[in-house]
């Protein structure tokens, strides 16, 4: 019948093959139990060997029992440009127990775990495939924009996306001014990408008041000699307030500069980051981490029985190892003893040599 062929074929698909008559398999696990209670009754609680636990009860065991439940999965993951890998479990959620969708305007009073993540994996990337970013920008806001934003004409987020057109316009197509010697310039633009991320905080000033501001990394610099000239142009691209910049001596760490700057190196979730609505933070699509790579994919429940073959695999490949070690221990110790033994019975030098160089 299709009832037992299916039978059939799960037995066979297996890795672990068992005894196919369930009352021995019964009975095999009910022994189990008692001699591991047993065990922890006399206070000796580590079992004397790895395959009385490893068995095709306990390995297969988490299969009957989630049968009907989520399915869930481990996968191996693979990021090309860290030379990273990791195994993610991974569990379907079912559709009746998907959250419902949200609504209306978001706000938030602090960097999550998962942003906070993001932003470190996006600085790495951007410092391992493309120099790091370079500048540091404080972005703030004037009185009569702090109310707009409180009044919700606008947003944080809609302000930095503004400022960010007008700035990578400038960066590709190059711009002109007056430089620190009085002499007019030209800048090219710039046909690379235009890596940047950006943080919103608003903690409360020394008056009790909150006090938006942005911080901001770009991977654009200039000469010194065009560097106030272009921070008086970025400013006036800015309009809401004073933009401060700083040069980067690290680029590789830039990553850090963000965090720092809104506290959440010190304090974790607990950094009074402020009420904000709509985006907390952002990263251009240039400077997103690429994805994890699925490599190989198991279903969750086969693991344990995967991972006790692969155990057992290494144990067989170690075993010669050690048996050679301790071959070799041996032949040093005794050749330690030989020296000494001819030291105090003043053998020749080169026979000395030769013991130390066996050594």
């Amino acid at each position: 019948s299709l009832r037992a062929a299916a039978a059939r074929s799960d037995e066979d698909n297996r890795l672990v093959q068992g005894r196919k008559s369930p009352t021995r398999l019964k009975q095999s696990r009910i022994a189990h139990r008692v001699g591991v209670l047993n065990k922890a009754r006399r206070g000796n609680t580590t079992l004397d060997s790895a395959e009385a636990f490893y068995n095709h009860d306990t390995l297969y065991a988490s299969t009957e029992a989630n049968e009907g439940k989520a399915l869930s999965t481990v996968r191996l993951m693979n990021r090309e440009w860290s030379g990273q890998f990791r195994v993610l479990h991974h569990t379907q959620t079912r559709p009746s127990d998907a959250p419902e969708q949200q609504s209306g305007d978001r706000y938030t009073e602090n960097l999550t775990k998962r942003a906070v993540t993001k932003i470190f994996e996006s600085g790495a990337y951007v410092a391992a495939c493309h120099g790091g970013f370079t500048t540091f920008l404080t972005l703030t806001f004037t009185p009569e924009q702090r109310n707009a934003i409180f009044s919700k004409d606008t947003t944080l987020g809609k302000e930095v996306s503004r400022f960010l057109d007008g700035a990578k316009k400038m960066y590709q197509r190059g711009w002109q001014d007056i430089g620190r010697d009085e002499q007019p310039f030209e800048l090219d633009g710039i046909e690379k990408p235009f890596h940047y991320m950006w943080v919103a905080e608003c903690p409360a000033n020394d008056d009790g008041e909150p006090n938006p501001h942005v911080h901001l990394l770009m991977n654009w610099n200039v000469e010194r000699n065009y560097f106030e000239a272009w921070a008086n142009r970025i400013e006036s691209l800015w309009g809401n307030g004073f933009a401060h910049l700083e040069h980067i001596n690290q680029p590789k760490a830039a990553g850090s500069y963000l965090i720092k700057a809104v506290g959440y190196a010190a304090k974790g979730e607990n950094a009074d980051q402020g009420l904000i609505r709509g985006n907390r933070y952002n990263i251009a699509r240039c400077s997103r981490a690429p994805a994890w790579d699925c490599v190989a994919s198991f279903e969750a429940s086969n693991m344990a029985a995967i991972i006790k073959e692969l155990g057992y695999k290494l144990e067989q490949w170690r075993k010669p190892l050690t048996r050679r070690l301790k071959r070799i221990e041996k032949q040093k110790d005794q050749a330690i003893a030989a020296k000494a033994i001819a030291k105090k019975a003043k053998k020749p030098k080169e026979h000395l040599k030769k013991l130390s160089a066996l050594i």
